[in-house]
């Protein structure tokens, strides 16, 4: 009994103190620790942006630390406080700067703004580990910090790498959605579709695909896939890319879209690959009737004699003769002698099938290499010259690399 009354007395004891001691400790403060406004209003930013310049001392390192530490919610402040005629607010907001220069998102920790001003300032390479730690971590939270990198022409090129690592590690669907409510949409739209795919592993790409597919960037897609073209080398094309190809009217589409892309850019070997790409594409889908009228509006004219050759290869096997001698036009090298001689027997014109093919043969003269080039591009055509050709190599006198192939 006397056990149970003193520890009565104790806990009697205790909770008087802590009572008291509750009683006397200061209130909360109503902008930083209050549960129902963890963070404070405009107005209560911008008192704490005008007592940088304060009478007294204590009332300016106060205002200065607090701004620090609010981060995402002082920056615009901030940023006006930077021209405040002022010098004393100049001077506090441009330390203040360099610590939130980079917090564009709430919950971004120092390390990433610490990373970026010395990326800014050329001091230090881009690490792709650094931007996996940060993509590990924040997700989708960076997509507002990548809008502002990109903005900067000093970390523009970085705002890239991080988004490729956001692709590589967040789930498609969730970045996807993200970029949808994103309010520089449009923003990240762009950076996707100018992304180089060559270097991208092959799981990063088929990420890439499928948040194209769920933003509803169907052109975008296939130009990605075209990209990858090197004048008639098969590809892997995602079945993103198949399944809008496969189907006539989406392909109709973007095939417009592609082509007002090449008839407002200046010819490039970029360009040159994905036209290549196009060609094959619609001769792999016999669509002459797309092919025709996409060759009609094409401003583009291409210099390089491989894109010639191909493009003008696949108009023929669509037969469009007419279309493949327009784009042969002003070429005269063996390949495209030969190519006109197909043109102009689909045209059904024998006398000048003669004299090209005449033509053909005075050009090759004895050239193991230009006779090695014709008789494969003939054989692609089932032409009985491409082994009349073949023939003439091994009966030559010349015995070389060529002759060891035809052999």
């Amino acid at each position: 009994m006397r056990y149970s009354i003193n520890t009565f007395i104790v806990l009697m004891v205790i909770g008087g103190a802590v009572a008291t001691t509750l009683r006397s400790a200061p209130p909360p403060s109503r902008i930083s620790k209050s549960p129902l406004r963890p963070v404070p209003t405009k107005e209560e930013i911008a008192i704490l942006a005008e007592n940088l310049g304060a009478a007294r001392f204590a009332d300016r390192e106060a205002a200065t630390k607090k701004l620090t530490e609010l981060g995402c919610y002082a920056r615009s402040v901030v940023r006006r406080a930077l021209s405040s005629k002022d010098p004393e607010v100049r001077k506090r907001a441009e330390k203040i700067w360099t610590t939130i220069r980079w917090a564009v998102f709430p919950g971004a920790k120092p390390e990433i703004g610490r990373y970026l001003t010395r990326l800014e300032s050329g001091a230090l390479d881009a690490s792709d580990k650094e931007w996996r730690k940060f993509t590990i971590e924040y997700g989708t939270k960076l997509l507002p910090l990548l809008s502002d990198m990109k903005r900067n022409p000093k970390t523009a090129s970085y705002a890239r790498r991080c988004l490729i690592a956001l692709i590589a590690d967040v789930p498609p669907p969730e970045m996807a959605k993200a970029i949808a409510a994103s309010n520089s949409r449009k923003e990240f739209e762009l950076m996707l579709a100018s992304i180089k795919m060559k270097a991208l592993p092959t799981e990063t790409k088929e990420n890439l695909f499928l948040i194209l597919e769920k933003l509803g960037m169907n052109y975008e897609i296939v130009d990605l896939t075209a990209s990858l073209w090197r004048f008639g080398r098969k590809i892997d094309i995602s079945k993103a890319a198949e399944r809008l190809l496969d189907d006539e009217k989406t392909a109709t589409a973007i095939y417009d879209k592609a082509l007002q892309s090449f008839n407002d850019s200046k010819p490039s070997l970029d360009n040159d690959w994905k036209l290549c790409f196009y060609c094959a594409d619609a001769e792999k889908r016999r669509r002459s009737k797309l092919m025709s009228t996409f060759f009609k509006n094409l401003d583009y004219h291409p210099s390089r004699g491989g894109v010639i050759r191909f493009t003008a290869e696949k108009l023929l096997k669509l037969s469009l003769p007419e279309l493949a001698l327009e784009q042969l036009s002003g070429h005269w090298n063996s390949s495209a002698t030969y190519l006109r001689l197909v043109a102009v027997k689909k045209m059904d014109k024998p006398e000048k099938a003669k004299a090209l093919k005449k033509l053909l043969f005075a050009e090759i003269g004895g050239d193991n290499a230009k006779t090695f080039a014709v008789a494969t591009i003939a054989g692609k055509f089932k032409d009985p010259l491409s082994l009349e050709l073949y023939e003439k190599m091994l009966k030559s006198s010349k015995f070389d690399i060529y002759v060891l192939n035809a052999a």
